[in-house]
């Protein structure tokens, strides 16, 4: 339960910076003309109509897995799996560039942007807890 709790406010924290990096990004850089609350505003809609799905398509699949056994039925549900993340994906960057007043490649551009700086952020701050944990048990080896 705590674990399910942390992954989810980890992945609201990634959602909001992410979505002020879009942002800043679309904003000040593609200069493009909106505000975050109309960018959340598509996004959040965007999700609620595909996530439904994608999350029944990953239950279905699951599910047969399970009662298959590992069926070569499955790779159908991964093609569906793929496609669904595509449309999902490319849909945010077209809300993107909706919301900014450009095209759907700025929006790409914005959406592409931002996971590079939010991948680089999460790498930096593992990194860092990495190092201090392995710091905090060298120091506990050596002087034991």
């Amino acid at each position: 339960m705590p674990l399910g709790i942390g992954s989810a406010v980890g992945a609201l924290v990634n959602l909001v910076i992410q979505m002020l990096l879009v942002h800043v990004i679309a904003r000040f850089v593609l200069g493009g003309h909106s505000t975050r609350l109309h960018l959340l505003t598509l996004l959040l809609a965007h999700y609620n109509k595909w996530l439904p799905r994608y999350f029944f398509v990953l239950y279905i699949s699951i599910a047969i897995t399970f009662i298959t056994l590992g069926s070569p039925l499955i790779y159908c549900f991964g093609i569906i799996i793929f496609i669904m993340s595509l449309i999902i994906f490319f849909g945010l960057a077209g809300k993107i560039g909706q919301a900014y007043g450009f095209g759907s490649a700025f929006g790409l551009v914005a959406l592409l942007l931002s996971i590079i700086v939010l991948v680089a952020i999460n790498l930096g701050l593992w990194l860092a807890f990495g190092f201090s944990i392995d710091q905090i048990l060298a120091s506990a080896t050596l002087g034991s």
